[in-house]
């Protein structure tokens, strides 16, 4: 009886710790992105690449922290063809070695074409004539606190079907497993 006391006082106490990360999940402290992709062969070794670029920055904290400019380092270098924007975004590239891609409109939607904390833009494509998997990848964030000052965030991309769980859903699984351990040994000892 006492064993299952401690289990359930270990339950509830990590219940109580893990509550804060749990409400706090979405806020970001410092500026942050995604850019998961899809990967399509195209047989003929030819691999067609479609990016979807998340700014993960929380909307009520984070207001006027726009993404506006989104750079892909190709390594090692292939032969791109068929590099397309989203609507409103134009794109540099030598074809080899990067593609960068950026807003024609300051802010975000509706008057702009940036992209505001929690919402995200899909259009950003090519085809590689080799296999690219996870790439390096920097976006040029707006700064509202000092205009003259963009920030910079770098990451990899990642392709879609593998998500990275957050911690929060993590600790809320394990002790929601705990507490189906703890109530299973209760029902079954009496």
């Amino acid at each position: 009886m006492k064993n299952k006391f401690n289990l359930l006082k270990i339950f509830i106490l990590g219940s109580i710790f893990a509550l804060p990360f749990l409400l706090t999940s979405n806020a970001q402290a410092a500026p942050s992105a995604m850019a998961p992709y899809l990967e399509i062969d195209l047989s003929g070794g030819l691999w067609k690449y479609d990016y979807t670029l998340l700014n993960t920055l929380n909307p009520i904290t984070a207001a006027g922290f726009d993404i506006y400019d989104f750079s892909i380092t190709i390594y090692p270098e292939a032969n791109l063809s068929n590099i397309t924007s989203p609507e409103d975004w134009e794109l540099i590239s030598d074809q080899k070695s990067f593609i960068t891609w950026f807003s024609l409109f300051l802010g975000a939607h509706p008057f702009g074409s940036d992209i505001a904390p929690g919402t995200s833009l899909s259009g950003f494509s090519f085809i590689s004539d080799m296999r690219l998997g996870s790439l390096d990848f920097d976006v040029t964030i707006s700064n509202p606190d000092d205009n003259e000052n963009p920030i910079t965030y770098s990451g990899f991309t990642y392709h879609a079907t593998t998500p990275v769980p957050e911690p929060g859903s993590i600790l809320l699984l394990g002790h929601g497993f705990i507490g189906l351990l703890v109530l299973g040994r209760k029902y079954r000892i009496m």
